[in-house]
């Protein structure tokens, strides 16, 4: 069962990501969300869109899909090696009054890097499981496992924080 819920704002940025109706813009922007949400920082977000473009533009490739794919590698490139959740969220100050949204994005870099990558291409950008190994590069079984194991993680993050 997907994390529906987990979309927030995104829901108006990220639906039909691949389909040929995306402008530019909406493209940009869910790239860049879909940075946001793994790295929990405007200013990492901006340095992974860097690189996902510089990516795009050496690999001779285009299309919405192509976009997505080199995000995913740079990601990867730049979380290479780290196994831990994101020690970020260690200096947010999450209490009762903190909003959905900052506790939902603290259990997120809670997670290790490929977790944190499965569960936004496929509960946040609303890839099917098909799509996410194609985009990630893994087995669509690992990414069923790597998702199930994000996903009870997530569920007992957030009902740490009561959500």
């Amino acid at each position: 069962m997907a994390f529906k819920w987990i979309r927030l704002n995104d829901e108006r940025l990220m639906p039909g990501l691949l389909s040929e109706t995306v402008c530019p813009d909406q493209l940009f922007n869910s790239l860049y969300n879909a940075g946001y949400r793994l790295t929990g920082s405007h200013q990492d977000a901006s340095k992974l869109i860097e690189l996902t473009i510089e990516l795009y533009g050496r690999n001779g490739k285009s299309g919405k899909s192509e976009a997505l794919n080199c995000l995913c590698k740079a990601f990867i490139e730049t979380t290479a090696g780290k196994n831990e959740g994101h020690n970020k969220s260690a200096f947010i100050d999450i209490n009762e009054s903190s909003n959905n949204e900052v506790k939902i994005q603290c259990a997120l870099l809670s997670l290790t890097p490929i977790e944190r990558l499965m569960v936004v291409l496929r509960d946040i950008l609303a890839l099917d499981y098909t799509a996410t190994a194609r985009t990630s590069g893994f087995k669509e079984t690992d990414v069923k496992r790597k998702l199930a194991t994000a996903r009870q993680s997530l569920r007992k993050r957030l009902h740490f924080y009561r959500l």
